[in-house]
């Protein structure tokens, strides 16, 4: 008689104990699913805000107008006034600006035989 009450109590306290289990499992697992869902309409939220800012920002970069200032500086002075140049360089600027050639005849090299 001791063991049979022995064992109807053990048997008690692991369904009880295996009961308590599933009852906490359920609990944890509906906070996760409200959890989820509340992620999700959030992050749905989210999405729908994105896509609206995407669009009106392509929108504004459809108006979009870029300006471009150019300032044309001509330069109108004597380049060669306070340099020295040598004979031959003031002859080579001098055919240059003229559009001229600038080659002097020279000795042609002659062949050693």
């Amino acid at each position: 008689m001791r063991y049979l009450q022995a064992s109807i109590f053990a048997a008690c306290f692991a369904s009880g104990w295996w009961v308590n289990g599933l009852y906490h499992d359920s609990t944890r697992l509906a906070g996760q699913l409200a959890a989820r869902t509340v992620m999700e309409a959030a992050m749905s939220r989210e999405s729908t805000i994105a896509a609206t800012l995407e669009t009106r920002l392509q929108e504004l970069k459809a108006n979009e107008t870029t300006i471009i200032r150019e300032q044309i500086k001509v330069v109108d002075r004597p380049v060669y006034r306070n340099v020295c140049l040598d004979g031959d360089g003031v002859r080579i600027a001098n055919a240059a600006k003229n559009g001229t050639s600038s080659a002097k005849p020279t000795d042609p090299v002659q062949d050693a035989e």
